[in-house]
């Protein structure tokens, strides 16, 4: 289940305090990119708000900021991101965490980078100006592969986010089941790891294993990264076929 206000931690509480301060300012103002989890406390405080608006860097993105513009309609060219175009060689395999990775191991925090998007040769980050300046000057490799950084992205073709697909049967369309499925592990195991609070669906952590999972979900499990789950209907014995997605 979702966590009362009265259970926040103390991370949620001073994240709610500092956006309550912002909306009640008097001046354009920004967050850091927001998780899914972050954004979901916070949009029940903007939800009648004309003045604040969220944005990624582009349409659809899953992390995001919250900008308030107290005087005036908003303006996305105002968010202070940068993105920022990798060029791969052609023979790197290169993964979303690789390039965390190595971002990270410049010091530069996590809410400092938005999302993440691979291709083949080719990666779009989104990120604060700060951050995306010291990448621009000092990222050269992703692990073993050189890497040729670029100001700027051509956010007209979007590289398509990567998954590797495979098809599992569940009993039931309920949290702990989906999660023994996504991760391989045995239903007791699954609901484990759920009761632990390892487990988010569209990202709020779920500790109730029951929880109902519909289809389009995303499920991330700490350790075993994230999926979306898609309903396939029933198999032949009546059980229900998923399709999960794990992204790279």
């Amino acid at each position: 289940m979702n966590k009362p206000p009265a259970t926040r931690s103390k991370a949620e509480a001073m994240l709610i305090a500092r956006v309550d301060d912002m909306l009640n300012g008097h001046r354009r103002a920004f967050t850091a990119f927001l998780t899914e989890a972050e954004q979901a406390i916070l949009r029940p405080l903007t939800a009648r708000r004309e003045d604040a608006v969220w944005y990624g860097g582009y349409p659809g993105a899953e992390r995001v900021m919250l900008g308030v513009f107290p005087h005036g309609a908003a303006d996305m060219s105002a968010f202070p991101i940068l993105p920022i175009t990798l060029h791969l060689p052609k023979q790197a395999s290169v993964t979303h965490r690789d390039i965390l990775g190595s971002l990270m191991a410049l010091l530069i925090s996590r809410d400092s980078i938005g999302d993440i998007l691979v291709e083949p040769h080719r990666a779009l980050v989104f990120m604060t100006h700060a951050a995306g300046q010291l990448a621009l000057s000092e990222l050269e490799r992703i692990g073993s592969a050189g890497v040729v950084c670029e100001a700027g992205a051509d956010l007209s073709s979007l590289p398509v986010q990567q998954y590797t697909s495979r098809e599992a049967t569940v009993s039931a369309l309920r949290l702990d089941a989906v999660v023994a499925a996504i991760a391989q592990k045995s239903r007791t195991t699954a609901a484990a790891m759920v009761s632990a609070g390892l487990v988010a669906k569209n990202g709020l952590v779920l500790t109730e294993q029951s929880a109902r999972v519909e289809s389009g979900d995303k499920i991330s499990i700490r350790g075993y990264g994230k999926a979306l789950v898609c309903d396939k209907g029933r198999s032949k014995k009546g059980r229900i076929r998923i399709e999960i997605r794990k992204y790279l």
